[in-house]
C-alpha cells in the first residue's frame, strides 16, 4: 500500500522489513502507552491518513505529531505540507491541528525533522494547508488536465536546496496528488 501511495518517491526508501506480529501492540484513540518512567497518550488524528495518531507527553510537554502537523523543515523554519494520496482530508486535518492545539503542547516532535516551539505554528500550518489547497485547486482550474497540476508544483518547488532537486519534484508532484483526489472527493 505504502509504495502504491507514494509512488516514484519509493526510490528514496529502504526495502521494509516486516516487524513480528507479536511484537506489534494497536493503540486507539485515549489508549495510554506506559513507558516507565512517564507514559504517553494517544490521539486518533486521521485527517493525514486514517491511522494516523499523536502521542501527547505530558512529562515533557510535547506531542510526537506524525505527519499530522506538516513536515517541520529546520533550514527554513517552516513546516511544508504533507497531503499524499489517498486519504488527506482538509476538513479532518483542520480539527487535527485543532485537537493537537487543544493539548497544549510548549513543544512539537514532528517525524519530519526534528522538534519545534509550538507558538504559532500549528495555526501557521492551518494556513498553509488552506492556501496550498486553493493552489491546486487554482492550478487544476488554470491546465487543461490533472496531469499538469503536480508537474507545475515540481517545477516550482523551493525546497531543492533542501531535499535535493528530484526528491523535492517527487515530494510537490505527491503532495498536489493527493489535493487532486481530496478535491474529487468533496465535488
Amino acid at each position: 500500500m505504502t509504495r502504491e501511495a507514494v509512488g516514484e518517491r519509493w526510490a528514496f526508501y529502504a526495502e521494509p522489513v516486516s516487524i513480528p506480529q507479536e511484537r506489534l501492540t494497536p493503540v486507539s484513540d485515549g489508549d495510554r502507552v506506559d513507558l516507565g518512567d512517564h507514559t504517553l497518550e494517544v490521539h486518533h488524528t486521521p485527517g493525514h491518513a486514517p491511522h494516523q495518531v499523536v502521542f501527547r507527553d505530558p512529562a515533557n510537554d510535547a506531542v510526537f505529531t506524525g505527519d499530522a502537523a506538516g513536515i517541520y523543515v529546520p533550514e527554513h523554519d517552516v513546516v511544508a505540507p504533507t497531503t499524499p494520496p489517498v486519504n488527506f482530508d482538509l476538513e479532518q486535518s483542520i480539527a487535527d491541528l485543532e485537537a493537537i492545539q487543544a493539548l497544549g503542547p510548549e513543544t512539537l516532535l514532528y517525524s519530519h525533522f526534528g522538534p519545534a516551539a509550538a507558538g504559532g505554528r500549528l495555526a501557521a500550518y492551518e494556513e498553509t494547508l488552506r492556501d496550498w489547497v486553493d493552489a491546486v485547486r487554482q492550478a487544476r482550474d488554470r491546465f487543461a488536465d490533472d496531469e499538469a497540476v503536480p508537474d507545475h508544483f515540481a517545477e516550482g518547488t523551493d525546497m531543492g536546496d533542501v531535499w535535493g532537486d528530484r526528491q523535492a519534484a517527487i515530494e510537490a508532484r505527491l503532495n498536489a496528488r493527493g489535493v487532486l483526489l481530496y478535491l474529487d472527493r468533496e465535488s
